[in-house]
């Protein structure tokens, strides 16, 4: 996901996209930008 600021969001080979907890600084950038809503914090 473009929206990370660390990368922490890398797709899949499916292309979903995948968190990586271990980079996940949790600025909620990804929430916010979720098209589907199908983030939360």
């Amino acid at each position: 996901m473009k929206a990370c600021p660390v990368g922490a969001i890398p797709q899949d080979s499916e292309g979903f996209p995948v968190i990586d907890f271990n980079l996940c600084i949790e600025c909620g950038k990804c929430v916010r930008k979720c098209p589907m809503k199908a983030m939360d914090k």
